[in-house]
């Protein structure tokens, strides 16, 4: 099971995934209490295990804005997770040719998981539907709308996520990898415990 941590925003928080060593480590760009700007990534990127692939998480984001902020950060994935059309995630890919990007969906049905499988994503992202959110809000996505698709691409699944639950996350059907932020925190801080616990049992050891 692949996991991403998300929200990454401080020094202390690269040297508790350093020690735990993710798949995956997110940087905020969009508007969030966990937002950074593309110099803050650099510097906390700069320091993170090359074990490690940083990836951005963007928010309706015009192109040339988005492709700076890559360039400058050295981030290695996009993750798409507002309204972008196909049109634009088609001019993303052929201009950063060289990163992976996923597409983040708020899915309330299997139809809408279905539709962004056939779009030009390297991987897709299953979250939770929040009115008025991009994100998930520490809501569980639609675990049942996975059930019986037979998925063409990696799936994963984000949206509250934590140590509670993450061991019956990871018996779903499809799913390549696992995306958490609020679920280990404590107090929006990110919980080496928790962290700890939380790759012990996404990797069922």
């Amino acid at each position: 099971m692949k996991i991403k941590i998300c929200g990454l925003r401080s020094l202390t928080d690269i040297q508790i995934v350093n020690k735990y060593l993710p798949d995956y480590a997110g940087f905020v760009f969009a508007p969030s209490k966990r937002q950074v700007n593309q110099i803050q990534a650099r510097e906390l990127i700069s320091v993170l295990s090359s074990e490690i692939i940083p990836v951005g998480v963007f928010v309706n984001l015009a192109l040339p804005e988005l492709q700076e902020i890559v360039t400058v950060s050295q981030i290695k994935v996009i993750q798409l997770h507002g309204d972008e059309t196909p049109a634009y995630l088609r001019k993303l890919k052929k201009s950063l040719p060289q990163l992976e990007v996923w597409r983040a969906i708020r899915a309330t049905s299997a139809q809408q998981i279905l539709d962004a499988l056939s779009s030009s994503a390297d991987k897709i992202l299953v979250d939770s539907f929040v009115p008025g959110e991009y994100g998930g809000a520490g809501k569980l996505a639609n675990w049942e709308a996975l059930a019986d698709i037979k998925a063409s691409k990696p799936l994963i699944l984000a949206g509250g996520l934590s140590t509670e639950n993450i061991s019956a996350a990871c018996k779903l059907n499809n799913i390549w990898g696992v995306d958490v932020s609020s679920g280990v925190e404590t107090n929006l801080v990110k919980d080496s415990n928790k962290i700890e616990k939380f790759i012990e049992l996404a990797r069922g050891r």
